[in-house]
């Protein structure tokens, strides 16, 4: 993993110098309003479940499993040119469905893992020409995050826990080009709060 951030770090270096123009133009300036929409990949939870899942002897059929996002919204205000300061809300979910036969009698299961993350963010511009912008961030807040599990078998009642340390955290690197002066792509890589790559538009206020 630390080789993998190094990387696309390095990669992300690179792109920002090939963009850097010699007048010093810069796409987000003192005061601009970033708004971003992204959905991210893989789904580590998801992952992790169906690794774990998928080989269950006791389950006999019908196993399904899905994940969607996270699906998240960002928003960033420039304090000055270098700095900037947002917040990130993100959603994502894993769903388990199977069947398994006991005496003859087959019973349903569902298993949901929701989580609903809002983080402050601190975003450090380290690049920046009049079409891209390449930052660093760091972030911290919220994690809300729980496992319930819905069966007609009547040997189980449904169940839900929730996490015992609400706390997201994030740390990442990425950067954005501009198509036009408000409209762009958004490119990031991170390690927490939300998955490790993250793909999305960006609109400048």
């Amino acid at each position: 993993m630390k080789k993998v951030c190094t990387t696309l770090f390095a990669l992300i270096m690179i792109i920002s110098a090939s963009f850097i123009n010699p007048v010093n133009a810069q796409s987000l300036e003192t005061d601009d309003i970033m708004i971003e929409v992204y959905y991210g990949f893989p789904n580590l939870f998801t992952t992790v479940l169906k690794n774990t899942y998928a080989n269950d002897p006791s389950i006999q059929s019908g196993l399904e499993i899905s994940g969607v996002g996270p699906i998240g919204f960002r928003g960033e205000y420039m304090v000055t040119d270098k700095f900037g300061f947002g917040i990130d809300v993100n959603y994502s979910n894993t769903r388990l469905q199977w069947t398994e036969e006991f005496s003859g009698t087959v019973y349903n299961y569902e298993l949901n893992a929701p989580r609903f993350r809002v983080m402050g963010k601190f975003n450090f511009h380290f690049a920046s020409s009049d079409v891209f912008d390449a930052y660093s961030s760091v972030g911290a807040g919220y994690n809300s995050a729980k496992i319930t599990l819905k069966t007609n078998d009547p040997s189980y009642t449904d169940e839900e826990q929730v996490a015992l340390i609400p706390i997201a955290f994030r740390l990442a690197i990425g950067a954005r080009y501009f198509f036009t002066d408000n409209i762009g792509a958004n490119l990031e890589f991170g390690l927490g709060g939300g998955a490790l790559m993250h793909v999305g538009l960006s609109y400048k206020l």
